[in-house]
């Protein structure tokens, strides 16, 4: 049997984000396919895009605007529209909002991101800004380009939600794989030897909408649990001024000290939204239950009762409650472990492998 020739695409290749290691194990899922996107800076991409063959669609039009890509938005729309049709009996479009539009010859699977700004809702706050305007201006899906995309495939249940609301697209649901440093070995880390036996976690940048201000004020409130929060940000000087008793803060950990929090915390703290809900995952590959904000990637990866609970509102009085209804719950750590891996990369592939085959038929 012949196998299906395959071509990926993304938005730009630009930074280092989570799009960009999904379209990355999308080239190891496929690693003869070639790379399609509009900006490439090997500089500021993962290394590993340098391995792979990348062809840019605006090599022909050097004045698209290249450190911002949202603000050429309409610009970079009409080169795709106009470039040459991608020769490939399937093309995985990696979109947050422009890598749908490379047209093909062949069938199209689209793999949506939940940072795709053409996902929010007219009463949110993207629609204030310019760049969200834009995006709702271009119609991401108009029904001649529908009629291309053979499939679509959700990161996110709330992904699935807001295409069929916002397009009335039906779209399967895949989640994306945590990066590869979940599964890095623990390092001891010094200065929290003596809490190693427990502790809750919460690992976030210091910025307001993450509340951990929320989470410090919850452990204020339950004396005798302890949370080490890990991360750094701008908030971090106005927390440490202020802190309980029970409570660190610590920055500056490589990945396998991370790795140590993991295997030794109680449990993993997340009280605002993850639009992947990629934190449970790194945290279920040790063992370890999440108590997390129904939001977001969030209620993909954490099954209530398996791997973690939920609680509905970020105020220290729900986090407070969810940490004392979770001590006395018995947690099968081989259970959580086997969850994460439900979810591995080997599992992504092989998920993408079997739509591509589908569509080939």
């Amino acid at each position: 049997m012949v196998r299906p020739s395959v071509a990926i695409a993304h938005d730009y290749l630009t930074q280092r984000g989570t799009a960009e290691r999904v379209a990355l194990m999308m080239a190891r899922a496929f690693p003869e396919a070639p790379i399609h996107t509009t900006v490439y800076d090997p500089d500021a991409a993962f290394p590993e895009f340098r391995e792979r063959r990348v062809l840019t669609a605006t090599d022909a039009a050097p004045l698209l605007p290249r450190d911002d890509q949202r603000l050429g938005l309409g610009m970079y729309r009409r080169t795709l529209e106009q470039a040459p049709a991608i020769e490939a009996d399937v093309l995985l479009a990696s979109t947050m909002g422009l890598a749908h539009r490379f047209r093909t010859r062949g069938r199209q699977l689209v793999y949506v991101h939940p940072t795709a700004g053409f996902l929010r809702s007219a009463d949110e706050a993207l629609r204030r800004t310019a760049a969200g305007r834009a995006l709702r201006v271009l119609n991401p899906f108009p029904r001649r380009e529908r009629a291309g995309s053979d499939r679509f495939v959700a990161s996110t249940s709330v992904v699935k939600t807001r295409l069929a609301e916002l397009y009335g697209i039906a779209a399967d649901v895949l989640p994306a794989p945590p990066p590869g440093a979940a599964l890095t070995p623990p390092v001891e880390v010094p200065g929290m030897l003596d809490w190693q036996h427990g502790f809750h976690l919460m690992v976030s940048r210091l910025v307001a909408h993450r509340n951990v201000d929320k989470a410090i004020e919850a452990f204020r409130q339950l004396p005798d649990e302890r949370l080490i929060v890990v991360g750094d940000g701008p908030l971090g000087d106005d927390f440490r001024g202020d802190l309980p008793p029970n409570v660190r803060l610590v920055a500056g950990l490589d990945d396998g000290e991370l790795a140590w929090c993991y295997t030794h915390a109680t449990a993993l703290l997340v009280p605002s939204r993850d639009e992947y809900g990629h934190a449970p995952l790194e945290a279920a590959y040790a063992g370890t239950p999440t108590l997390a904000l129904r939001a977001g990637g969030l209620v993909d990866t954490v099954r209530e009762g398996l791997n973690g609970a939920f609680f509905d509102a970020p105020t220290p009085e729900a986090i407070a409650a969810a940490v004392r209804r979770s001590r006395d719950r018995g947690w099968d750590p081989g259970s959580i472990r086997a969850h994460a891996e439900s979810m591995s990369e080997d599992r992504f592939i092989a998920a993408l492998r079997a739509h591509v085959a589908e569509l080939s038929r």
